[in-house]
């Protein structure tokens, strides 16, 4: 059972190098799966003004939704990955992986 927890630790150790990438990846995929209703939730609220302003809105406001998501988000989670010991890290992560996959699977049909 010993070799259970080095092999969880060494993957933990090893991916800790890489989390910057992890988060910024977790991040587009989950931009993937909900960048649609978080469009129409806007085109919602665009259909309300007058035509020649809904172009520039909807650039605008896509704009600085899905910026500050891929600016702030993959930092934020990156510092929230970091919280966890290195007997905690790999589980999490294939934990947000498999979950991700979930909601991806889910969300596609």
């Amino acid at each position: 059972m010993e070799w259970l927890g080095d092999w969880i630790t060494e993957i933990s150790h090893y991916s800790r190098d890489y989390l910057s990438l992890i988060s910024l990846s977790l991040v587009a995929i989950m931009l993937v799966v909900m960048g649609k209703p978080i469009t129409l939730w806007n085109e919602r609220w665009i259909g309300r003004c007058p035509a020649f302003l809904q172009l520039l809105l909807r650039s605008v406001i896509n704009l600085l939704i899905f910026g500050a998501i891929i600016f702030y988000l993959p930092g934020w989670l990156e510092q929230l990955l970091d919280l966890f010991n290195n007997l905690t890290l790999a589980p999490v992560l294939l934990i947000v992986v498999l979950l991700s996959g979930v909601v991806s699977g889910r969300y596609g049909r």
